[in-house]
């Protein structure tokens, strides 16, 4: 079994540090197209992800900049197509890591670059679409479903069927789960393949319809359950109006 010389150790743990700071810009940048050049995209973690996965998490907008385009038009940038496409372990590629994390810079990057990659799925059969709704990224949502287009049907479902909506309402991101609605309402009829509409997901949130007056501290700073007793009203209406 071969292990990995010092000096290659060395090399990828000074390029995690590299992509994590996103305040010393110009020196990260140096190190991390170093060790591009010397590794490219190999995996750093068991869990498959490449130096390109920790950029997107950490949100290091900068240095990805720097990698994908030279500034001269020439397509003669450092990290390729090709490189941009490479998943970790669950199947996710920088963009799905960007949108879980709810780094915008870096996805207008990333699809600046390389738009297609908002139709990639990843293991579970989610775009990023799905995973920025999932995760409640309003912004990094309405950016990602601005280049979908007319393909938004297909590519704001998981492979299961369950849809944004449905995600939103499960992570209790209601205010997006209202912009989402306000934007498909189609999706309320929507059943995954349980049977399970956007409705029946609200209803199981017992602790989004505590009972309690609307002006207790909690509810007045947080607004939650206003929010999800305002959509568990629009989702009735949308569901039995017909």
């Amino acid at each position: 079994m071969e292990h990995s010389s010092p000096i290659s150790v060395i090399s990828r743990s000074a390029a995690f540090r590299a992509a994590s700071d996103c305040k010393q810009q110009s020196s990260s940048f140096a190190t991390i197209r170093e060790f591009w050049i010397q590794e490219g995209a190999v995996p750093l973690d068991t869990a498959g992800n490449t130096i390109l996965h920790f950029l997107a998490m950490f949100g290091n907008a900068f240095v990805i900049q720097k990698l994908v385009d030279d500034g001269n038009g020439n397509n003669s940038s450092i990290v390729k197509n090709e490189d941009l496409s490479g998943r970790n372990n669950k199947g996710n590629t920088p963009l799905h890591e960007a949108a879980r994390f709810g780094r915008a810079s870096v996805v207008k990057t990333l699809l600046r670059k390389q738009e297609s990659l908002v139709r990639v799925r990843n293991n579970s059969g989610e775009t990023p679409v799905y995973v920025a709704a999932a995760c409640g990224h309003e912004d990094v949502f309405n950016h990602l479903i601005a280049k979908v287009d007319r393909d938004w049907e297909i590519m704001t479902r998981r492979t299961d069927n369950s849809d944004v909506l449905q995600a939103a309402v499960v992570g209790e991101h209601y205010g997006l789960a209202m912009s989402i609605l306000e934007l498909f309402p189609e999706l309320a009829h929507n059943h995954d393949k349980e049977g399970r509409t956007a409705l029946y997901l609200l209803a199981t949130k017992s602790k989004s319809f505590r009972s309690g007056s609307f002006y207790s501290p909690h509810n007045y700073m947080a607004g939650s359950l206003v929010l999800s007793v305002h959509l568990f009203t629009i989702l009735i209406y949308s569901n039995y109006s017909d």
